[in-house]
């Protein structure tokens, strides 16, 4: 608990400290609907960070084929399969941008932030849960159904009905599982994170020279 407690301090401190990586992140969400029927989404994104970068795109099983007309046709909607880019310097000021896989970039300004769906935290893009979120929660006395690997801890807390644990890996500083949802069932929400290194291509070493477009320009 000790060592768990001393990395959250230093993941507060600064996020730069964290180890670069890659990773796949599985969310699955399954919902009961009042008529009895249950739906469940699946999906996976691919997550790269480096001190000051963060990148994150969904991984496509059928990625669509570039198109000669889409640099003139894009609209908000067309940003679900983008990557997002999010870039903080030396100051703490956060740039963001996404990458059609047309090959275009498209910059969003701050104010643009709530409609491109970014909440504007550094800490939960760079670490997929904000760690300062870990200092309401308590270690588990039982862990749940999969055992903590080394270097990882469960932590969870349960309020009104509802329920969070925290899988949380001090060795990555992210959590390797967050399972949330209602105590009935009805509802459950399940992030499942794969870490492991960067690759040797970074992808956005690969931006210069594309063509660039403002979010505002999607608007039209």
């Amino acid at each position: 608990m000790r060592t768990l407690l001393l990395c959250l301090i230093g993941c507060l401190g600064s996020a730069a400290e964290a180890p670069p990586l890659s990773a796949i992140i599985t969310y699955t969400q399954r919902v009961e609907t009042p008529d009895g029927m249950t739906r469940t989404t699946v999906f996976k994104e691919r997550l790269l960070r480096a001190p000051g970068q963060v990148w994150q795109e969904r991984v496509l099983p059928h990625r669509p084929k570039p198109s000669p007309e889409a640099p003139e046709h894009l609209h908000p909607k067309d940003l679900g399969v983008a990557a997002r880019h999010l870039t903080r310097s030396g100051t703490g000021a956060l740039a963001l941008e996404f990458v059609h896989p047309d090959g275009i970039r498209i910059h969003a300004e701050t104010r643009d932030f709530p409609e491109v769906g970014f909440d504007g935290s550094w800490a939960a893009a760079f670490h997929i849960l904000d760690p300062a979120r870990l200092a309401g929660l308590k270690p588990l006395l039982q862990s749940p159904a999969q055992p903590a690997p080394e270097g990882a801890q469960w932590l969870g807390t349960e309020d009104q009905g509802q329920y969070l644990r925290v899988l949380w890996s001090t060795r990555w500083e992210l959590p390797l599982r967050i399972e949330a949802g209602s105590k009935d069932g009805r509802r459950v929400n399940l992030t499942e994170v794969q870490p492991g290194p960067l690759p040797a291509a970074l992808p956005w070493d690969r931006l210069k020279g594309l063509p660039e477009k403002e979010y505002t320009d999607l608007l039209d």
